[in-house]
């Protein structure tokens, strides 16, 4: 939060590509309005004048959102409280004011966190050490670009791709040792979910069957 900034409009928690993944979540809980003629009137209050529209395609005489809608759905109970408090507090309800950006920073911190408890889980599963563990969780965060995606860019994939990819691997893992339907459930819904955040994610398809 410290390296966010309300009053910079090219320094959102919402920004960039992650506006179109979120897009979704104003158009149907406040203006009712997928076609987004909302958008360019909100923008004007938080963004600079070249940033406004630019995720949405003409198609036929329609704008398109041409993001997915995974992310909103991971988002929907954030987006939730934010409403509720910005009402609450007095501050505008437009689905882009400070507690909606926020909402958003808080999100990528916690499914960075279940995604790390998950690693855990999967880990302990191969009986690997609690040395070996901490190690890989730690290198997985300060390591790879999660740490970045977390503090600088929480509107984007990848994060939440981590989290759900994660998600999946120890759910096939519970499924090869007790074969039930309502895991298997879980399973298809998790990775419907990970088509959702990011088609290119069915790439993560391809490690189930060595879990087994």
């Amino acid at each position: 939060f410290y390296f966010k900034s309300d009053y910079n409009p090219w320094n959102r928690m919402i920004f960039g590509d992650g506006s179109g993944y979120y897009a979704y979540l104003p158009a149907v809980f406040i203006y009712r309005d997928l076609s987004f003629k909302f958008k360019e009137e909100v923008e004007k209050k938080y963004y600079p004048p070249d940033y406004y529209n630019h995720y949405l395609n003409e198609v036929e005489g329609k704008k398109i959102n041409k993001f997915n809608i995974g992310l909103s759905i991971l988002w929907i109970p954030f987006f939730v409280i934010a409403h509720l408090v910005s009402y609450i507090t007095g501050f505008p309800t437009d689905g882009y004011s400070e507690f909606y950006q926020y909402a958003v920073g808080v999100s990528c911190i916690f499914y960075l966190y279940l995604g790390l408890k998950l690693l855990k889980k999967m880990l302990i599963s191969f009986q690997f050490s609690d040395y070996l563990i901490s190690y890989t969780l730690l290198l997985i965060v300060l390591g790879t670009n999660v740490f970045y995606y977390t503090i600088f860019d929480p509107s984007l994939t990848h994060v939440y791709s981590f989290f759900v990819i994660t998600w999946l691997y120890i759910s096939v893992i519970i499924y090869s040792q007790k074969s039930t339907f309502s895991t298997l459930m879980l399973i298809s819904f998790i990775a419907g979910i990970i088509v959702l955040v990011r088609p290119i994610n069915i790439i993560a398809f391809l490690a189930v069957p060595f879990l087994f």
